[in-house]
């Protein structure tokens, strides 16, 4: 199992079985178990959609930790507090292929935390050396992810949907580019606006 990944202001924590059984049942126990506050209103939307895949996805394959939902706890301030969750949408494809999301709840939102996740994550992904891609599909109108998206060094790959998805791709030697003059590697976070 993957450990946790601390950036500036968040820890990351894998979801394991256990987690997102909590999640879909008692979110007293799932603050405990992550020791931080979870907001009355968490979920995010994007995330109560996809916690029973990720549980059905991590039951049928163990290994698959890390390759899911990673919960995005802020360290900041005087007590730790569920923002949202990041991660990816299976492990990585046969040819190096990883898709990653992200979804912050409604008043988390505007502040940095999912590029600083992504980016973490992105690194996380990077680390192993049989991907290649991490990709991400967006919807046209949003506006907010496509331009984390491009912050991030992703660069458009094509439309869905007839256009109303997009997808996004960043290539390992794009990452690397990125880092080499853009980043500061050891900080997970964009060194730009």
């Amino acid at each position: 199992m993957p450990s946790s990944l601390l950036t500036e202001r968040l820890e990351l924590v894998p979801a394991t079985p256990g987690h997102l059984d909590l999640d879909l049942t008692d979110h007293g126990a799932l603050a405990a178990l992550l020791e931080a506050d979870v907001p009355a209103d968490w979920p995010p939307e994007m995330i109560r959609e996809a916690r029973s895949p990720f549980l059905s996805m991590l039951r049928a394959d163990p290994l698959s930790e890390g390759w899911n939902l990673w919960y995005l706890v802020c360290t900041g301030g005087d007590r730790r507090m569920l923002v949202g969750g990041c991660g990816f949408v299976g492990r990585p494809s046969v040819e190096g292929r990883v898709e990653i999301g992200y979804s912050l709840l409604p008043g988390c939102r505007g502040r940095g935390y999912a590029s600083e996740a992504a980016a973490a994550l992105i690194r996380w992904a990077f680390d192993d050396p049989e991907v290649t891609c991490v990709f991400a599909r967006t919807y046209a109108d949003l506006t907010q992810s496509i331009r984390l998206l491009r912050r991030l060094g992703f660069t458009p790959a094509g439309e869905e949907e007839g256009g109303v998805r997009v997808r996004y791709d960043l290539t390992r030697a794009q990452w690397e580019r990125k880092i080499r003059w853009g980043w500061k590697k050891e900080e997970f976070i964009p060194a730009f606006p």
